[in-house]
């Protein structure tokens, strides 16, 4: 074999190799490729991964937040109610109460809870209570009961409405203040007891001695205009346990004076204060005074009703209408009287 021949042969083989070697070299190239761009996937999917767990803990975060929010509204609701609301065993024993249950039994709640509602309720009333828990334990349904409270201020009545728990272990009680409705009915019924005999002086006396006990008032009286515009006669008046007499008197230097030509007007407190010159007021000591004018049918003012205490009055509002409730039975009485 000459010279050129195996040159032509070496040539040959070196490109044989050459190329053998350059597919060697990129197939291993794309090996390494290949695992660089899974491990780019894998980066990049764990990217993903962190991105989604960082919305989901935002997520959670959102929903924490608007749960406690809704937490914090419900007990502002709970305990801010207009209504008291109470949680009651079987026994009657208070297990639970909001701020304005403890305010209308006039209580602190510490000193109210784990102890028989029984203790707030008056005396008269607590059986019709025991029967409105075993009412409701019972079951099914609601039951309701209107009773008295034994509160440290004046009489207050409320309107029990309760219902049994879902796991049947608790009275869950809404406690309405009834009072001033309470008071107005009463009231209607005394007036109709006492239409039931002849009218006068006596319907008087005997209304201002209730009024006296209904409001906790030392001092009730009837007085019809007469003579000049603030001149007054006094019908009736109960004070200190019993009838009084009084002369006529002016109202000139009285709260009475800023009565008449009004619906009702009330000094809750500071009434002596306000009206230093008024011999009635500073004889009582009063620091209340609530009074209505009596109207004729013609809408003319005729007489005027007033309370006077030497507390204040709490009830501003439930004295205000009931004395201009009663007022227009008053008023026709006025009438009956002078067309007699």
């Amino acid at each position: 074999m000459d010279t050129n021949t195996r040159a032509s042969l070496d040539a040959e083989e070196l490109r044989r190799r050459a190329e053998k070697r350059m597919q060697e070299t990129a197939a291993l190239e794309g090996s390494h490729q290949g695992e660089i761009n899974t491990l780019r996937l894998v980066n990049e999917m764990l990217k993903i991964h962190q991105i989604e767990l960082e919305i989901q803990n935002e997520e959670l975060v959102q929903a924490r937040e608007e749960l406690e929010a809704e937490k914090t509204r419900y007990a502002e609701l709970y305990e801010f109610a207009p209504v008291g609301y109470l949680n009651l065993d079987e026994c009657g024993v208070l297990r639970k109460i909001n701020l304005s249950g403890s305010v209308l039994l006039g209580v602190e709640r510490a000193g109210a809870l784990d102890n028989p509602l029984e203790l707030h309720i008056a005396p008269a009333d607590r059986k019709a209570f025991r029967e409105f828990i075993a009412s409701v334990f019972k079951g099914p349904g609601k039951a309701v009961c209107e009773l008295g409270l034994v509160s440290q201020g004046p009489h207050v009545s409320a309107r029990l409405e309760g219902s049994l728990s879902p796991d049947g272990q608790t009275c869950l009680t809404m406690m309405q203040d009834i009072t001033e409705r309470k008071a107005l009915q009463d009231a209607q019924d005394f007036l109709l007891r006492c239409g039931l005999k002849p009218g006068g002086l006596d319907f008087f006396q005997d209304l201002t001695r209730y009024l006296a006990q209904v409001l906790d008032a030392d001092c009730v009286s009837i007085e019809r205009l007469s003579g000049e515009r603030y001149t007054t006669e006094v019908l009736a008046a109960y004070a200190g346990g019993q009838f009084q007499s009084s002369a006529p008197s002016s109202l000139e230097n009285s709260p009475g004076n800023g009565v008449v030509d009004k619906a009702a007007r009330s000094y809750p407190k500071r009434a002596r204060l306000l009206f230093p010159k008024d011999a009635r007021l500073q004889a009582l000591q009063a620091e209340s005074y609530v009074g209505a004018t009596l109207w004729s049918a013609e809408g003319q003012p005729i007489g005027l009703i007033a309370a006077m205490g030497s507390k204040r009055q709490v009830n501003q509002q439930l004295a205000e209408a009931l004395l201009h409730m009663v007022g227009i039975r008053v008023a026709g009485e006025l009438e009956r009287l002078k067309a007699v």
